[in-house]
Order: C-alpha cells, then sequence, then structure tokens
C-alpha cells in the first residue's frame, strides 16, 4: 500500500508521517506534497493506493484534488481533513466519494483507525476486482443494493420469509433471514438549526455515517436506513443479536448522543427493539416509533423496548385549576413555571410521562390562560397571532424542556399584554380611527373588539364610557357624515348607500332621517338647491 500526504501546513504534514505506524498497517510507502500541484505530479509518476488531504490550501482546495482524481480514474481511497466551519464546505466532496472526514486538530489515534479501516476496505474492493467482473460490479453497486433492500422491508413491501430469502440471494446480501436482529431506532431533533449550517443532502450523508460507524463500528457496513418522515428524521441500525451486550450497547448509544449534540448541535432519542426477524421489521419499525414519540421522559436520551411506557393510567387533574388561577391574577410566573416543573420533574423521575400526560398537562396549564384572559377582558387571538409562540407550540409536547420554554414564554406574552391593556387609559380614538378606515365594509363590535384583541362586551363597555356613545352610535354617525358628503356632490342615493356601508336602502335611510331629521332625497335636493 501506497499513501500520499497532502498539506499546506508543513507541521501537520510531518506529525502524521511520523507518528502513524505505517508498517503494522501495511504501507510500504508514504509520499508527501504541500499542495495540489505537487500532489498531481507524484499521481502521474507514482501508483497512490490512499490520499490524505486537508480540504482548504491556497493553492486549490482538496476538494479540487478529490475531483482530478476521480476524473482521472483513481479508484483508491481519499481522507479529508477539516474543521467544524469546513462542513458546508465538504459537502460538495459527496459525489466524489470521499471515504471518510477526520477533524482537526490531527489525533493520531483517530486517523490510524480512519487508515485501517479504508485500508481494510480497498483491500476488499480489489480482491473482488480480481476475482470476477460481477465482484468489480457489485463493489460499486452492494451499499445501494442493501439501501434498496431495507427500504423495502421498513416500507412493508417484502414482508413474506420466502421474498426476504428470495431478494437476500438475488442480490448477494450478508444477511440470514433465519437469524434474529435487533433495530436501534433514532429520531432526531433540532434539524432546522443545523440546516442553516449545512445543505441538507450533505447533513444526511453525515448523520448516516455516524450512526453507522457508532452503532456498527464501521462505515462500509450496510446495515443502516433513514427515513425523512414528516415528524422527523429517523435512523435505523440493524444490529446481531450476539452483540447486545448491555455495557457496550450503552455505551454506543450515549456516544452517538454526544456525537450528534457535538458535531451537528442536535438531540436524539433512542429506542432498542427486542430481537425479531426480518419479516417483522416493517411492524417492529412502526411500534418503536410510535414509543419514541410516546415516551417524552426519554427526550435526547435512549431506552430499551422494555422499559417503555405503554399505557399510563389518565389521572383525573394533574393541576390544581384554583391555585393556579391565583398565580395567574397575581402575576406569580416563578409559581407558575415552579408548579408546572414540579409535577413533570416527578413523572419523568418515575416514568410516568407520556404524550398524552404532556398534552392533558398542557390543556389544564391553557384553562388558567383562558380564564385570565377573560377577567383581563383580552380577547386569546391577540396572543395567538404571536409568530414566535406559534413555532414553541408546534414543539411543546415532543419533551420537558419544549414545554417549559413554550410555557414560559406564553406567561410572559400574556402579562405583557395585560399590562399593554391597563396602560391604555383611553381606546376610543383608536376605535375611532378604525372605523374611520374600516366604514364602507360589514363592521361591528365583534369586528372592531378582534382587531383589539378584547372581548367585545369590554370594549363596548369601555367606549360608552369615555364618549358616552354605543358603538353602532358612533359607526352610524360616520357613515352619515360620509353619506352627507357624496350628496353633496350629487351622486345618487342608492350608490350612496352602498359606498358607506349600508347593503339595505331602507335602513340607510331610516338612519340617515333619525339623525338627520330628513331623509337622504331631502338632503341632496336642499343642498342642490343652495
Amino acid at each position: 500500500m501506497k499513501v500520499l500526504i497532502v498539506d499546506d501546513d508543513i507541521a501537520t504534514v510531518e506529525v502524521i508521517e511520523k507518528a502513524v505506524d505505517w508498517k503494522n498497517l501495511g504501507v510500504t510507502d508514504v509520499f508527501t506534497a504541500y499542495n495540489v500541484a505537487s500532489a498531481k505530479d507524484i499521481m502521474r509518476r507514482q501508483e497512490v493506493d490512499i490520499i490524505v488531504s486537508d480540504i482548504e490550501m491556497p493553492q486549490g482546495s482538496g476538494i479540487d484534488l478529490l475531483k482530478w482524481c476521480r476524473d482521472h480514474r483513481f479508484d483508491g481511497e481519499f481522507l479529508l481533513l477539516t474543521c467544524h466551519e469546513s462542513f458546508d464546505y465538504a459537502q460538495h466532496a459527496m459525489k466524489y466519494r470521499a471515504s471518510e472526514y477526520l477533524l482537526k486538530p490531527f489525533d493520531v489515534g483517530v486517523m490510524q483507525e480512519a487508515l485501517s479501516k479504508v485500508i481494510v476496505n480497498l483491500k476488499q474492493q480489489r480482491i473482488l476486482q480480481e476475482n470476477s467482473q460481477y465482484g468489480k460490479w457489485m463493489r460499486k453497486n452492494k451499499r445501494q443494493m442493501y439501501t434498496d433492500f431495507w427500504l423495502h422491508i421498513f416500507t412493508g413491501r417484502i414482508r413474506e420469509k420466502r421474498e426476504i430469502f428470495g431478494e437476500i440471494e438475488k442480490r448477494n446480501l450478508d444477511l440470514d433471514g433465519d437469524k434474529n436482529y435487533y433495530l436501534v431506532v433514532s429520531k432526531t431533533f433540532g434539524l432546522e438549526k443545523a440546516k442553516e449550517k449545512l445543505n441538507e443532502d450533505f447533513m444526511m450523508f453525515v448523520m448516516e455515517n455516524i450512526y453507522t460507524d457508532t452503532m456498527c463500528g464501521d462505515v462500509t457496513k450496510n446495515r443502516v436506513c433513514g427515513f425523512n418522515e414528516t415528524d422527523g428524521y429517523y435512523l435505523i441500525a440493524v444490529c446481531e443479536g450476539k452483540d447486545r451486550q448491555v455495557g457496550d450497547l450503552e455505551r454506543k448509544c450515549k456516544n452517538l448522543i454526544d456525537a450528534y449534540q457535538r458535531i451537528l448541535g442536535m438531540e436524539v432519542t433512542i429506542c432498542i427493539s427486542k430481537e425479531e426477524n426480518i419479516s417483522d421489521f416493517y411492524e417492529s419499525y412502526r411500534r418503536i416509533k410510535g414509543l419514541i414519540e410516546k415516551n417524552v421522559s426519554y427526550f435526547g436520551s435512549y431506552f430499551y423496548e422494555e422499559e417503555s411506557i405503554c399505557e399510563i393510567e389518565e389521572a383525573d387533574n394533574l393541576l390544581e385549576i384554583e391555585s393556579l388561577e391565583k398565580c395567574f391574577l397575581e402575576k406569580r410566573k416563578m409559581d407558575i413555571l415552579s408548579m408546572l416543573k414540579q409535577k413533570l420533574n416527578e413523572r419523568v423521575h418515575r416514568r410516568l410521562l407520556d404524550d398524552k400526560t404532556l398534552k392533558l398537562l398542557k390543556s389544564e396549564f391553557l384553562q388558567g390562560v383562558y380564564l385570565f384572559l377573560g377577567k383581563e377582558n383580552i380577547h386569546f387571538s391577540a396572543v395567538s397571532k404571536d409568530e414566535n409562540l406559534g413555532k414553541l407550540e408546534s414543539k411543546s409536547t415532543q419533551s420537558v424542556i419544549d414545554f417549559l420554554k413554550w410555557a414560559n414564554y406564553l406567561v410572559d406574552l400574556i402579562f405583557t399584554l395585560e399590562e399593554e391593556v391597563r396602560a391604555k387609559s383611553t381606546i376610543s380614538d383608536k376605535i375611532n380611527q378604525y372605523i374611520a378606515e374600516h366604514y364602507a365594509q360589514n363592521i361591528g363590535r365583534n369586528e372592531i373588539a378582534l382587531e383589539f384583541g378584547l372581548t367585545a362586551e369590554y370594549i363596548a363597555k369601555i367606549y360608552k364610557k369615555e364618549t358616552g356613545n354605543s358603538l353602532n352610535e358612533a359607526i352610524a354617525e360616520f357613515r352619515i357624515g360620509q353619506a352627507k358628503y357624496l350628496l353633496k356632490r350629487g351622486e345618487r342615493v342608492s350608490q350612496v348607500a352602498s359606498k358607506v356601508g349600508f347593503d339595505n336602502f331602507t335602513y340607510f335611510s331610516t338612519t340617515f332621517k333619525k339623525i338627520e331629521g330628513i331623509t337622504p332625497n331631502q338632503y341632496r335636493k336642499q343642498k342642490k338647491q343652495s
């Protein structure tokens, strides 16, 4: 085996060259280059099996070198060195089949492990290539064949044992149709935040590689399948029953959770199924998905199917509504949140928190919110139109943390609205302005109340108190005032009625006469004569 190291940093090249135990890996020659041009010269003169290259270099990037190699039919392994900030740049290497991405600063242990894997993979590929043309074809298409097989299994297109055996044999897959396996299913949260930094396709690629490497021990193993479902991104690892050693499995799950958080900034919940045959995987996957959704208390952690919550006896009430209402009326935010935290922590500790319980708690909490808003004469529409609240609410029942974020934001929002309402000693001017802008439309106290986020009864009462007129009187007087202006201009009475918001001519005439003492026609004639 021959290796080429490419990096514009001379110190990095020297460290890799001297620190790695090349002899133990079976590497006979190590070449070095400090830019892409020099690397190409070496490639023209030497048969290189593995290239280790930095991505960002001033005289051409590692991506450029990788593309050049593939264009010139270099079929060896290519390891890219990168930093966190380079992930979005590295995504373009996917289609050129980069073998692995290693994070800087350089770690000799990680490097040796990565090299060991690619060397084993390279040897296997060449054995297949030497043996037959079929082997060459298999090497290029093997991963896709596994992916197609798992997609057929987990979508239920292949479910009968006879069909499963047939597909395994036809595809020459390293699977035993009689053997039992267990599924390690994960649901990833926080995709939106990760998409701000990474291209979506590349993000999925990174996620699958992390998952495969952590759970299967080798990114070349083809026992991982991903599904971008409507409620999140799911990954499934198919693991052999003999590997289910508690200590080792728990370590792998912890490492996976840590890697997703550290590298991608995402949370992941993992459920490990019971051992089952491939013919049962379709039902198993759907069952495990339901358990992840239900077992809210395991958010950001892992659990075995045997430990999961199946059904919890529904409590009559989780919160004391009277106490909650009192806290709202006295605006004791910390007491409200403490009440919620106490109930949640009790159930999390006893593993008695599922999605139904969290939804029930949310419903009871909202009762307290509605009671407070009702007593303060604030319409809930003033709260619900807040965009940030909507985003938080959509995630509020997926975890305890998300629930408390939503509740905290909602409490702050309604207390702020209450203070704004109290600060408005008079709102009649704003109501008059609204009438002036919308008099031609079908408006009444309900429409005005909705606009100001208050109840119809409250806004009518306040307006009467401040002006001495009812809202209906104010609307009618403004409309008739506009009608008089139009009639002076000589417009027809029927047209005027429609323009100032009356859809009934008789009602318009009656209202006009009530306010002005004469009919619209009489008023129009008087102004015409004068």
